[in-house]
């Protein structure tokens, strides 16, 4: 079931991924930060748009998880049909990229949907 974003949310991810194709060279945390600053501390229910592989939370794995590229996230995520590799980096995602996006953007309450 697909869970819709709130109106903030669609603004932020807008600012965020047109900020990332204006400036293509600034680094994925800086792009964050910019559009997340009138938003922290203040819960922003992003739905969908926070679960791979979409390009907003593809910005979030690059800025948050220093081990994969967004290109392998999305590669793996999109064409390869294993379940026990999509769980593998669902888990990932929960426990290790979405908390520290929470925790720099005080994002703390009930986690996106996914």
């Amino acid at each position: 079931m697909q869970h819709a974003p709130t109106t903030p949310a669609v603004e932020v991810v807008a600012t965020a991924l047109l900020l990332r194709r204006s400036q293509p060279g600034l680094p994925a945390i800086e792009v964050l930060d910019q559009a997340m600053r009138d938003w922290i501390g203040r819960r922003v229910d992003f739905g969908d748009l926070a679960t791979i592989p979409n390009p907003f939370a593809m910005l979030i794995a690059e800025a948050f998880e220093g081990g994969m590229l967004p290109s392998d996230w999305e590669g793996m995520w999109r064409f390869n049909p294993s379940p026990r590799l999509r769980c593998l980096l669902s888990d990932i995602w929960a426990y290790e990229v979405w908390p520290k996006f929470a925790a720099r953007y005080s994002q703390w309450g009930p986690t996106i949907a996914g």
